[in-house]
């Protein structure tokens, strides 16, 4: 009998401890930022939302081949305005088009996401605009022209920021293209 009390003694501090450290572990850093830790660790962001510096008040548009916006990770990112310039549509998600909706949202959510213990974005407090340009084959300047447009839209709708990983280099035809140095919209 005394030996089931010791044993069950131990357990019961075993337990308990183990609680604890869980409890100290979640208030690191490492911990709140998840899989984002390194990078914002790396630019010093991190001692910055420590400051109440997250992007509010800031309005940052972001364009790319489409966004996944149902992520947990944008549960609560405020998203004011998007737009398909391929489908000329007021949305940017597009169930038939994943090859380009894990880049967009991949961008998205390293600068808007945020979700405790999974990913925490540079600018999660910002307000976002998103315009979708890809057109998943290239053609000549079509996707250029969507670039520029976009561009102009989201400056006319506020963004005071705004950023692109799209790059011009691998056309259907690229014989015939010429990079396009000004376009009247």
């Amino acid at each position: 009998m005394k030996n089931h009390r010791i044993i069950i003694s131990s357990i019961i501090i075993i337990t308990t401890l183990i609680w604890v450290l869980i409890q100290i572990n979640k208030s690191t850093d490492k911990y709140r930022y998840g899989n984002s830790y390194r990078q914002n660790n790396i630019i010093n962001t991190i001692r910055l939302h420590k400051y109440g510096i997250t992007g509010k008040n800031i309005t940052i548009g972001i364009i790319d081949a489409g966004f996944y916006t149902p992520h947990p990770v944008f549960a609560n990112t405020r998203i004011l305005k998007e737009f398909d310039f391929v489908t000329n549509k007021p949305t940017t998600l597009n169930y038939g088009h994943i090859r380009g909706l894990d880049h967009g949202t991949n961008v998205f959510s390293v600068v808007g996401g945020y979700k405790i213990n999974e990913l925490i974005g540079t600018a999660y407090g910002a307000n976002f605009i998103l315009a979708k340009t890809d057109i998943s084959t290239e053609r000549l300047v079509e996707e250029e022209q969507n670039a520029v447009k976009a561009s102009k839209w989201l400056f006319e709708n506020g963004a005071n920021i705004i950023t692109t990983s799209l790059s011009f280099n691998k056309f259907d035809n690229a014989y015939y293209y010429i990079p396009i140095k000004w376009m009247a919209l």
